[in-house]
């Protein structure tokens, strides 16, 4: 009998404390939220009619791709295929069906001062995403270079960058409806 009374408290006390220590669980798993709130793009100094890309490397074919939406949704951080590959996955509905719940390419940009701030949630590796901030100075509405990369929360760490994106007009662009952007 003592036992068994013994062994309940032990697992009430458990229970009591896992319950209380619920926020701390739940901040361990959850992402982190933008910091910047999606608006509508209506500027000029870069364009939404089709995409911009970078090489990964010179003398490379393949190339990651930025695709901004007036909605002040954007697609980033996707690649690893040549321009004419995009074109195809693109064209079919393959890009979209195969990334439309991947959050990690979703997020949210802002034009402000012929600058551009991306921000998206990205997976550490670990339990949850943390967002974070490209900076570029657009160059003209072709071209723009990716200078900066920062958390948007906590310890401050940035990243110098050396990116630029060319834009290749195209259409049809992957639809812009997502789960993640509100």
């Amino acid at each position: 009998m003592g036992n068994r009374i013994l062994t309940t408290a032990v697992l009430l006390i458990i229970v009591a404390g896992t319950f209380s220590c619920k926020d701390w669980f739940a901040d361990l798993f959850e992402d982190e939220a933008y910091t910047l709130t999606r608006e509508d793009y209506t500027g000029q100094e870069i364009r939404t009619d089709g995409y911009y890309y970078s090489y990964y490397k010179s003398g490379s074919d393949l190339v990651g791709v930025t695709i901004f939406y007036r909605n002040g949704v954007v697609i980033d951080g996707t690649g690893g295929r040549s321009l004419s590959e995009f074109d195809e996955v693109f064209s079919n509905g393959t890009f979209y069906n195969n990334n439309k719940n991947n959050k990690d390419i979703w997020g949210i940009f802002k034009v402000v001062n012929n600058e551009v701030m991306i921000e998206r949630a990205i997976a550490d590796g670990l339990m949850h995403r943390l967002a974070f901030i490209d900076y570029g100075k657009i160059l003209n509405d072709t071209t723009i270079h990716i200078y900066k990369n920062k958390e948007s929360y906590g310890n401050d760490v940035t990243t110098v960058k050396d990116d630029t994106l060319h834009f290749k007009q195209f259409s049809p662009k992957p639809d812009s409806t997502n789960v993640f952007i509100k």
